[in-house]
């Protein structure tokens, strides 16, 4: 083979490879961004978890300083407590009441009336 057609050959599969790894690094350079968006997003959800947790930590402690306040017997308070923790709708239903209804609200779990 004469030294021109090596060179062609030689420029030919240079430029092929060439376009191949442009390709190849766009392609590693999408993939990288779709990571890092998978990455934000996760971190943004776990940040979201923690202060969703938080502030279910903080009412559920809380829970206990409010229901001494409504003049219950201790084991009231115990037991009301309890249901508290256990049921996170109910916890929400006596925190979004008003004061004055809050006291009726416990004794109603607490003692509920039999509807037969």
């Amino acid at each position: 083979m004469n030294r021109s057609k090596k060179m062609k050959l030689s420029s030919a599969v240079g430029g092929d490879l060439e376009t191949q790894f442009q390709q190849i690094t766009g392609k590693f350079g999408s993939f990288m961004k779709g990571i890092q968006a998978n990455f934000t997003t996760m971190a943004i959800v776990m940040v979201n978890e923690v202060k969703r947790e938080q502030l279910a930590l903080d009412r559920s402690n809380k829970v206990v300083e409010e229901l001494l306040k409504l003049a219950l017997s201790q084991g009231d308070v115990f037991n009301a407590a309890t249901i508290f923790s256990a049921e996170a709708s109910k916890l929400n239903v006596f925190f979004n009441l008003p004061q004055e209804m809050r006291r009726q609200y416990v004794i109603n779990i607490l003692y509920p009336t039999s509807s037969c």
